[in-house]
């Protein structure tokens, strides 16, 4: 089938060329000023005469003119923008492929389609598509439907492999690209490549780099280089950087314009409280409800349902001395469905202490034996994730959910900016801000 479609590209590119033959003396025979005055003096004669072909009615004024014009030339300066950029309503298409095993690169994907959206409104529709929806037989016309601009958030995995869930897609490019003879397959499609890795391993960000290339091969123009982010140092902190870059690129390629602006209104879950016995007696309900679907020892545990084990033993394998830890844990997976191979990867979801968590509702001023629920709105927009499951106290919350022991993300510093007053949502909102990058650093 690919010999086929390579002859049948052949003999389009032969036939291309000889209908182009005659027509080259032609243009050989324009020098490039008499090409540009010729192209002037055919514009100006077209402006020219639609204006006053729109003025001959007698109810166009001049100000509707003068507006008509300015718009008509508003048009023409982004006409750098491919003709094939725009969907059926107008707007500049942006779609986020991600492919993740944590989650990390879907939590970026999320976060892109939110900068779009608050960045270019409607003139641009941008969606997050994970990488698991496309399979090895549906790449190919996946991709060629792509108009606008991709982006593919790849996390790579383990000894330089794809994440599971991406990996029919990753080694679907890369074996096209390498038969070498769909070198034009993807030549339509527009796209930026940032790597989620770990320098510490050999094959740093090899899935990425192999989705860069394989792209290349296929014909793909990138926008910009491949951004590669390294979970050793700051991984939050290369992505700052990949989408800082990434904006103007993209502004440019599709002649768009932002002021950068994040001032729209967080999309936010509604909290409603629960107070007096009935909201105690559900969150008691919930948290033996959760204990129970967790220790199911019959059915294998998911990233979403994971299991609860007893931890036999904790030490620590270097000495005091050490720049860094290392841990040895032992799990008690005794009569469970829990199997692993070595090499595997193990998500623990850690809940934080008593003590911590007592400081963290100190700090925000929260009862820890309030009970909630929170749903999310009608409205809310693709972004925003479910909710954790609710209700609970706020106690439960702070332990199982909040990560308050790492670095907040400048999303995180936004969404407490929100609900924050005076001085401390102004520090909180300048953090979370492209003017505060470098206090965001230091802090």
């Amino acid at each position: 089938q690919r010999q086929r479609i390579a002859r049948a590209r052949e003999h389009a590119g032969r036939s291309r060329a000889m209908s182009s033959t005659s027509a080259s003396a032609f243009v050989d025979a324009l020098t490039s000023d008499a090409l540009t005055l010729a192209s002037t003096c055919v514009l100006a004669a077209s402006v020219v005469g639609l204006i006053g072909v729109r003025c001959a009615g007698g109810k166009t004024t001049s100000a509707s003119v003068s507006s008509w014009v300015s718009s008509w030339f508003a048009r023409a300066s982004s006409a750098q923008a491919p003709a094939n950029a725009f969907d059926s309503a107008g707007k500049v298409r942006l779609t986020v492929f991600y492919g993740t095993q944590t989650g990390t690169s879907e939590r970026y994907a999320r976060e892109v389609v939110a900068h779009a959206r608050a960045r270019y409104k409607d003139a641009v529709a941008a969606r997050a598509v994970d990488l698991e929806t496309i399979n090895a037989m549906d790449a190919e016309d996946v991709l060629k439907e792509e108009i606008g601009c991709c982006v593919f958030l790849q996390s790579t995995y383990g000894d330089g492999e794809p994440t599971d869930t991406s990996s029919d897609f990753v080694y679907w490019a890369r074996d096209s690209a390498s038969d070498g003879r769909l070198p034009d397959l993807l030549e339509g499609l527009t796209f930026s490549v940032f790597g989620l890795g770990n320098r510490s391993y050999e094959q740093f960000n090899a899935a990425a780099k192999m989705v860069h290339k394989a792209l290349i091969d296929l014909g793909a123009t990138a926008l910009m280089k491949i951004h590669l982010g390294d979970d050793d140092q700051c991984l939050e902190q290369d992505f700052e950087n990949w989408i800082e870059a990434f904006w103007p690129a993209f502004e440019s390629k599709f002649g768009l314009h932002s002021d950068g602006g994040l001032d729209e209104e967080l999309p936010r879950y509604e909290v409603i409280d629960m107070p007096g016995v009935d909201g105690e007696r559900a969150a008691a309900s919930q948290a033996s409800k959760y204990e129970k679907e967790h220790s199911n020892a019959r059915v294998a545990p998911t990233s979403t349902k994971p299991y609860l084990s007893s931890v036999k033993s904790v030490r620590e394998l270097h000495g005091k001395d050490a720049d860094r830890s290392c841990v040895h844990v032992e799990f008690d997976i005794t009569g469970t469905n829990v199997q692993y191979k070595h090499g595997d990867h193990l998500g623990v979801y850690a809940e934080n202490g008593a003590d911590i968590t007592k400081r963290v509702a100190k700090a925000l001023k929260c009862d820890l034996t309030r009970a909630f629920r929170l749903t999310k709105p009608s409205d809310a927009p693709a972004s925003l994730s479910e909710p954790f499951s609710t209700p609970c106290t706020v106690q439960v919350a702070i332990a199982r959910y909040a990560d308050v022991l790492s670095a907040p993300r400048k999303q995180a510093l936004a969404a407490l900016a929100s609900v924050a007053t005076g001085k401390d949502a102004q520090k909180l909102a300048f953090l979370a801000s492209p003017a505060g990058k470098d206090e965001f650093a230091k802090y």
